[in-house]
């Protein structure tokens, strides 16, 4: 089946989705189904009805999400290694409960977006296809030495990448991926992760709003997750596909294209930056600053601290890290743990 493009879209579909947006903010169900009563009294206009609007949307765009089983701890998703395992290789908590018709169902799933339909279906909008890809392009000839900074595009890191063979074409999409953790509750202790997509082939005033950010999957809590990088799997493993490349259509210039993208920047907090580089955080590791390679010493309780020194203070005191990146991709191709621990890393070997 043919994913239609927005611009073929039936109005009276495009009346559904307008509905559905608004009705998103903060109208309740019942508020909605009151106002559509009332139009249809007294003036005759009959607003759709949007029961079940989750599976409408999803047989008009073709978007459908994935439910995947996670630890009921939220200790790791049993994704890459941990695939086929039946209980969680960090608390032990078993995968599956037993219903009374002897089937198995997860104590816990957590709901991920795929990336590259979503990518695609945005080329079919053709005003969307348009702004995709002449914000960038002005950018596309600039220099490897320009100064002025006005945007990730017109930075070093971009200039790099476009000479070694990224970014070669206007449609080739940049992402900024964030996560973070957030408290659910006021009282308590209840934390998820939402890992959110920037599109930064829009223009700044553009990609953060609210309608353009993607939300890519939900870490669900209550507690923190001890294997981030079981939960992204599944998006990279869609990354690691937009970067070679897959087809689709481009409704701005009428053809088929093959669409590319990349994770060029992640944010985050402290602690989220470090787990999403593969990092230990500070307290757990002998080498947990990603910016030096200071020591710390193991305190009685078992954590880590850096003891304060007078030459750390002084211009140079700090043996600083020379190319975190190439550190990070030296010690997983060297599969050694020991290399990891002596950086501060955790082992990734789990995943591979």
């Amino acid at each position: 089946m043919l994913t239609p493009t927005v611009d073929e879209i039936h109005e009276a579909d495009r009346l559904f989705t307008d509905l559905c947006a608004w009705k998103g903010t903060s109208i309740s169900r019942a508020k909605y189904n009151e106002l559509r009563q009332i139009l249809q009294d007294y003036t005759g206009v009959d607003l759709p009805c949007l029961r079940r609007y989750a599976s409408r949307l999803t047989d008009m765009t073709n978007l459908n999400a994935r439910l995947i089983d996670c630890c009921i701890n939220s200790c790791v998703a049993y994704t890459g290694g941990y695939t086929d395992l039946n209980a969680c290789p960090k608390c032990g908590y078993a995968r599956w409960r037993m219903r009374q018709n002897g089937t198995h169902q997860p104590y816990q799933q957590y709901m991920y977006m795929p990336l590259a339909d979503r990518l695609k279906y945005q080329y079919t909008c053709r005003q969307r296809a348009r702004i995709l890809q002449s914000y960038c392009h002005p950018f596309f000839d600039q220099p490897r030495g320009h100064a002025v900074l006005t945007d990730w595009w017109s930075g070093r890191r971009y200039r790099d990448l476009r000479h070694q063979g990224h970014f070669q074409e206007t449609t080739d999409i940049a992402l900024q991926l964030l996560l973070d953790g957030v408290q659910l509750v006021e009282r308590g202790n209840h934390s998820s992760t939402p890992v959110i997509l920037i599109n930064y082939n829009l223009p700044p005033a553009l990609r953060y709003q609210k309608h353009n950010i993607m939300v890519s999957l939900i870490i669900p809590g209550p507690k923190k997750y001890k294997d981030v990088d079981s939960f992204l799997y599944p998006l990279v493993e869609e990354l690691k596909q937009l970067r070679t490349g897959i087809t689709a259509y481009d409704a701005y210039r009428r053809r088929p294209f093959t669409l590319r993208a990349e994770a060029v920047l992640v944010t985050g907090d402290g602690p989220a930056i470090q787990e999403a580089m593969g990092m230990k955080t500070p307290g757990n590791a002998k080498a947990a600053c990603r910016s030096c390679l200071i020591w710390a010493k193991k305190a009685p309780n078992g954590h880590f601290y850096v003891p304060h020194r007078a030459r750390h203070l002084q211009p140079g005191g700090l043996p600083m890290r020379s190319n975190l990146r190439d550190q990070i991709h030296d010690a997983v191709d060297s599969g050694s743990a020991e290399i990891m621990k002596r950086l501060g890393m955790y082992s990734l070997l789990s995943m591979t």
